[in-house]
C-alpha cells in the first residue's frame, strides 16, 4: 500500500511545474496540515490558488491496481471539490484571461465551469476540458452551449467521449478498445474511429481537437487542422473555414518499445496532457505536442507516483521526441464536417 498526492488537477499542475512550466493551481483543501507543509516546501506548486476549507477534508481517492498496474477498482470523496464556486474563482479573473491557455477538470462545480468559459471565452483564451471520469465527463455540456465560447481541447477516454456526445444528443456507442485483444490492432482502431466519428464532428464545430486516449493502444487525434502547424489556437473551424474532420492514430509508441513492465497506469492520462499543454505553450506544431504527451504517459507508466519525478524539460525537447517517435500518425479517417 502506497500513498501519493494526486488529483487531475493537482496532476497535471505538477508535471507543467515539472517540464518549466509553472501553473496557478486553483484548488480546495481541509485544514490538514500535511497539505500545508507540502504546498509550503520550495518545490510546491503555486499555492496563491489554493482555498482551505476548515469545515471539509482534502479530497481522497484510493485505487486498487492490478498485477499489471491497470486501474481496477477505486472509491473517493470529492466533496469538497464543490467549495471550488464561481465566487473563489473569480477572484482569480485576470489571472485567467491573460494566461495562454486555461486547464479545468471534471471534479468542479457545473457553475464554476460555465464561469471559466464565460471569462476565457471573453479574453479569447482557449480552454483544455479533462473529463476525468464517465459520470462527470457531460458536466459542461448539459443545458447551455456556453462551452462553445472557449473549450477548444478534450482529452477523454472512449468511455467519456462517448457519454459526451450523449449529453449532446448523439446515441451512445457501445464501443470496446479492449476488443484489440481480441484481434488486429489497426482493424480495431478504424472501428473506434468510425463509431466516435459523429461526435467528433459534432463538437469540432466550435473545438479545435479532441484527443481521444485508448489505453495501451495509444490515442486518437480528431482535428480539422493541419498537424505541421502549430498547435496552440483559440480559433474555431467556422473562424478559420476549415470543414475536413481528419482523425489520426497514435501508438503509444513502436510497439517494440513498450515497457515490458508497468508499475502504475494511475496518471498516465495527467502526465499526457501536462506534457501536451506545455509543448504547446512553447510553441510547437500539433504533432510534436501529442508524442511528448506519450512519451510523457510512457514516463509516467514506469513510476509509482502518478507524475515521475524524472521527468524534466531536457527529456523532452523536439529533437529527443522525434527520435522516440519518428514515426508519422496514421490517418484512419476523413469526412466534410
Amino acid at each position: 500500500m502506497q500513498l501519493q498526492y494526486g488529483g487531475v488537477g493537482r496532476n497535471i499542475s505538477e508535471g507543467l511545474l515539472r517540464l518549466g512550466k509553472p501553473s496557478l493551481f486553483i484548488t480546495a483543501t481541509g485544514p490538514e496540515q500535511t497539505i500545508q507543509s507540502i504546498l509550503q516546501s520550495k518545490d510546491s506548486l503555486d499555492g496563491s490558488g489554493l482555498c482551505q476549507i476548515e469545515e471539509a477534508t482534502t479530497a481522497t481517492y484510493g485505487v486498487i491496481l492490478r498485477s499489471n498496474g491497470e486501474v481496477d477498482s477505486g472509491i473517493g470523496d470529492m466533496e469538497i471539490h464543490d467549495h471550488i464556486t464561481t465566487d473563489r474563482v473569480s477572484k482569480f479573473k485576470d489571472q485567467l484571461q491573460s494566461a495562454p491557455i486555461v486547464c479545468f477538470d471534471a471534479n468542479i462545480p457545473k457553475k464554476t465551469m460555465h464561469y471559466v468559459c464565460e471569462v476565457c471565452g471573453e479574453a479569447q483564451v482557449p480552454v483544455w476540458f479533462e473529463p476525468t471520469d464517465v459520470l462527470k465527463a457531460g458536466k459542461p455540456f448539459e443545458g447551455t452551449d456556453i462551452w462553445k465560447r472557449a473549450i477548444r481541447y478534450i482529452s477523454p477516454n472512449l468511455a467519456e467521449l462517448c457519454y459526451i456526445g450523449q449529453s449532446l444528443g448523439v446515441p451512445l456507442s457501445s464501443v470496446d478498445a479492449s476488443l484489440a485483444n481480441q484481434g488486429d490492432v489497426n482493424a480495431v482502431v478504424d472501428d473506434i474511429a468510425r463509431q466516435v466519428a459523429g461526435t467528433c464532428q459534432l463538437l469540432l464545430h466550435s473545438m479545435h481537437t479532441i484527443l481521444v486516449t485508448l489505453g495501451k493502444l495509444g490515442v486518437l487525434m480528431a482535428t480539422c487542422r493541419d498537424i505541421t502547424k502549430v498547435f496552440l489556437s483559440n480559433a474555431t473551424q467556422d473562424q478559420l473555414g476549415a470543414n475536413v474532420m481528419k482523425i489520426y492514430y497514435y501508438p503509444p509508441c513502436s510497439f517494440q518499445a513498450l515497457p515490458k513492465v508497468v508499475t502504475s497506469a494511475s496518471g498516465a492520462g495527467d502526465s499526457m496532457v501536462a506534457a501536451v499543454v506545455s509543448a504547446m505553450v512553447d510553441g510547437r506544431t500539433q504533432d510534436d505536442c501529442v508524442k511528448s504527451g506519450l512519451l510523457a504517459a510512457q514516463y509516467s507508466l514506469l513510476a509509482s507516483s502518478p507524475v515521475p519525478k524524472k521527468i524534466n524539460a531536457g527529456l523532452f525537447t523536439t529533437q529527443k521526441v522525434q527520435i522516440w517517435a519518428p514515426w508519422h500518425p496514421r490517418l484512419v479517417l476523413e469526412r466534410v464536417l
